[in-house]
């Protein structure tokens, strides 16, 4: 969540603060409008928006979701830039091996004047060191092993969306190119809670460096 921060995928911070012993993870609440004395925006997940319930958050279960419906949802009640936002949140979550990315992990805001927005990214969490299956929530250019992802699985993707920002290969190549140099120069600056998983930035960085050479990441 420090990289997402830094990267602009969120402009609330999280961090970890210890309370009487304790640590815990402290998240800036997004749902709150400042200007009418905090009060609530409402937060609607792509299981409700899609009609999914429970365990239907992944897409193998159910089929009721997949990024693509995601993306053509916010195409059509959304706003323009919110189609680059969730691209940019799942291609971050692959950089950094989140397999999790569910329906329930990616949400909209609903504002008093009745529009919508995609919702700042959260729970992006590393899982590719955990004992998983290494299979993703969603599939990616019709690929759950996260292992054989590649550049081209994702441009693969992103072009079925039909959402006209990667109408080719080419245009969505350049912007996955983007994204991962970014969250690349992110990492580097980027300091590991001393508890974290000893390999857990040397693991992202060979993710991002295979996924920026063409290769499967492995």
């Amino acid at each position: 969540m420090q990289m997402a921060f830094s990267s602009g995928l969120t402009e609330y911070p999280v961090w970890i603060e210890n309370f009487d012993g304790m640590d815990a993870l402290v998240i800036e609440r997004y749902d709150r409008v400042e200007s009418r004395q905090f009060d609530r925006l409402h937060q609607e997940d792509f299981n409700q928006v899609l009609g999914a319930r429970s365990s239907e958050k992944y897409q193998e279960i159910g089929g009721k979701v997949n990024a693509r419906r995601i993306a053509q949802t916010l195409k059509q009640y959304g706003r323009k830039e919110d189609i680059t936002k969730f691209a940019s949140q799942l291609v971050f979550a692959i950089a950094i091996g989140n397999l999790d990315m569910h329906a329930k992990n990616i949400s909209i805001l609903h504002f008093p004047d009745e529009t919508i927005a995609l919702s700042p990214t959260y729970d992006q969490v590393p899982l590719r060191h955990q004992n998983t299956d290494g299979r993703m929530a969603l599939s990616i250019g019709g690929e759950y092993i996260h292992a054989n992802i590649s550049l081209t699985t994702i441009a693969s993707e992103l072009i079925s969306w039909k959402c006209g920002m990667f109408s080719n290969e080419s245009e969505a190549c350049a912007f996955i190119m983007s994204c991962l140099e970014t969250y690349d120069s992110v990492l580097h600056n980027t300091s590991a809670n001393d508890k974290a998983y000893p390999k857990l930035k040397e693991e992202i960085s060979s993710i991002i460096s295979n996924l920026m050479s063409g290769k499967r990441i492995g």
